[in-house]
């Protein structure tokens, strides 16, 4: 992971289109159904059984999901876009970008044109750009968080907040990634509107530190972060983007209540995006034996 400063430019792009260059645009997604895939159930926003849940997405009238965040969250979009698509009942509109943070510049006009299309769940994964201010003075990044979960859900939408998963050993971030996390967590804790999704499971598997395989969905072992120029990075390969989105179809169908997925939704044609091979052979590791 690379902590700077925003390139202005390319952020302008996203924030014109909606969506990251090369993205579909939206529409109702057609899917196989997979009639044998447990389906979610629905949950209060208190995390309490109870009808006090969500509306219904149908195929006519789709969930609208978005999602923001920085360079590791989009290499985790395909991921979450296929999860929830793949249910016939939601659209998601992908959006995130290399060097988003709170504390970037052009981050509230990014806000603003993202919450302009009014979704009515936004996925937020970031971090990485804002540890040195978060570190810094945590009170204060508190305060900045707030404010970001306010404009999320002042129209009633429903925030997703990943966690920042496992960095590897090399980047000396650790510290400064639990620290926000624990940030992130309290946000989570103390708002109805806001569900913290910790990916220290996710990526980090039984011990929480980085791994570059762990078991991908289908329980085979696969590579779950990049590698690059011969060291490991915190980037996504396919199998740990299908884990994210696994993880957001769950925690999006605590409160709008989804079918199941189609057949292998993890391995279809989404993984054949150009980013998986940025850089050329990020994801191509021998997978160990045994």
């Amino acid at each position: 992971m690379v902590v700077g400063v925003v390139v202005v430019s390319a952020l302008s792009v996203i924030l014109v289109s909606g969506r990251r260059g090369g993205d579909p645009p939206p529409a109702v997604p057609s899917w196989p159904d997979d009639v044998s895939a447990p389906a979610t159930t629905a949950q209060n926003r208190s995390g309490g059984m109870g009808s006090a849940v969500g509306r219904l997405p149908t195929g006519a009238d789709p969930l609208r999901v978005v999602s923001i965040g920085d360079s590791v969250a989009f290499d985790a979009d395909p991921g979450i876009r296929a999860a929830l698509e793949s249910t016939g009942r939601v659209v998601v509109v992908t959006r995130s970008f290399g060097g988003v943070g709170l504390l970037r510049p052009d981050f509230d006009r990014y806000l603003a044109d993202t919450m302009a299309t009014r979704p009515e769940v936004v996925t937020v994964m970031l971090g990485g750009w804002d540890l040195g201010e978060a570190v810094a003075d945590p009170a204060r990044y508190s305060m900045r968080l707030e404010e970001v979960a306010d404009r999320l859900t002042r129209d009633g939408a429903l925030v997703v907040w990943l966690g920042m998963p496992p960095s590897p050993p090399s980047e000396g971030i650790e510290g400064a990634r639990l620290l926000i996390n624990s940030l992130f967590t309290d946000l989570g804790r103390s708002r109805s509107d806001v569900v913290y999704v910790s990916t220290e499971s996710v990526l980090g598997g039984a011990t929480g530190r980085f791994s570059r395989f762990l078991p991908g969905l289908d329980g085979s072992t696969a590579q779950v972060r990049k590698v690059r120029e011969g060291r490991d990075d915190g980037h996504l390969c396919p199998a740990g983007a299908a884990l994210i989105g696994d993880s957001v179809y769950t925690a999006v169908g605590g409160l709008y209540p989804l079918p199941a997925r189609a057949d292998r939704w993890w391995s279809a044609e989404w993984t054949d995006d150009p980013r998986y091979d940025d850089p050329p052979g990020g994801c191509r590791s021998p997978v160990p034996s045994g």
